[in-house]
């Protein structure tokens, strides 16, 4: 599914948004999460975490570049 798609889910409040967004960047998230971390259990948070932080900033914020914005939050929280 395409970035912007995923956004206008999320725009909707459609939960279905979240589950494409962890289909399509989930193993990234988890594998950067893992990289800073260095526990599997702590980056499985730091993932279930970002998800909720998406949710709760999607919107206002209409991240230009998806990827980045997940990847940044996802660098936040696990620091």
């Amino acid at each position: 599914m395409e970035d912007r798609t995923i956004i206008a889910l999320l725009f909707e409040r459609n939960e279905q948004g979240l589950a494409e967004l962890s289909a399509k960047y989930g193993k990234e998230m988890k594998k950067t999460a893992e990289n800073i971390c260095r526990s599997p259990e702590d980056a499985e948070e730091v993932c279930n975490d970002t998800l909720s932080a998406v949710w709760s900033s999607i919107p206002p914020e209409y991240p230009r570049i998806l990827p980045a914005y997940v990847y940044q939050i996802v660098r936040n929280l696990a620091a």
